[in-house]
């Protein structure tokens, strides 16, 4: 089975309990990192973002509460129950400058230079080919522009790398199974960020691509990373 249809399948069965598990595997972090993340971009009002791999939403609502009532964000995932989801968060009565979409971030449907931010949130490794989605990402972004990745890495620090693994392939699978969740998508997790890029393999990529002024934020010793570049 193609990668895309694998992470395609998992997301879809965990997607309604996705963000409680969230805040179980990250203590309720994840959500400050996502607001450091909004933060980089600088929005106002009437500003307009792309938020790739959106899931239930979390960046685009963050995003659309700081361009209301005017701006455009865009949220895409190629997950529909998590497009479905994130609808529901955030009806039009309430974000009319919020649009979700299905969609596939190797390809994406948007124009050349057609947005200031783009943002993604742990989603670039879940794709057939990260490669792919950088270059459509930069297509897309608007010369100048902030690209914003928060992304989970691994911890090198020998002893904290110790305890990390311990937690993401012992503890949150076994949490997942006494919550009768999918203990087989959250084996998934950790297996993903041992084959993605580190931090420097990334920050090689993007120079490759052609990004530029790469910075780097880190949490917990590097369990996550903010990668934020220009074009």
């Amino acid at each position: 089975m193609p990668k895309t249809e694998q992470v395609q399948s998992i997301f879809s069965t965990i997607s309604p309990y996705y963000d409680r598990m969230n805040d179980i595997m990250t203590l309720g972090l994840h959500r400050l990192w996502k607001r450091k993340v909004i933060e980089l971009c600088k929005l106002k009002s009437g500003g307009r973002l792309l938020d790739l791999c959106t899931g239930t939403g979390d960046l685009a609502i963050l995003a659309a509460q700081k361009v209301k009532p005017h701006g455009e964000i865009l949220g895409i995932d190629f997950c529909a129950p998590m497009i479905d989801i994130a609808r529901k968060r955030a009806p039009k009565n309430k974000f009319p400058q919020l649009n979700f979409l299905q969609g596939d971030i190797q390809n994406l449907p948007c124009n050349d230079n057609s947005f200031p931010n783009i943002t993604i949130a742990f989603g670039l490794r879940n794709t057939d080919s990260p490669e792919k989605a950088l270059s459509e990402m930069y297509r897309v972004l608007e010369k100048n522009g902030n690209w914003i990745c928060l992304e989970a890495t691994e911890v090198r620090l020998p002893l904290v790398s110790f305890f990390s693994r311990l937690y993401t392939e012992c503890l949150i699978p076994r949490i997942a199974k006494l919550l009768g969740k999918d203990v087989k998508a959250y084996e998934y997790l950790p297996q993903s960020v041992k084959k993605f890029w580190n931090k420097d393999e990334m920050l090689f990529h993007l120079n490759k691509q052609g990004f530029k002024e790469c910075e780097t934020i880190t949490f917990l010793w590097g369990a996550a990373t903010i990668y934020h570049a220009k074009k």
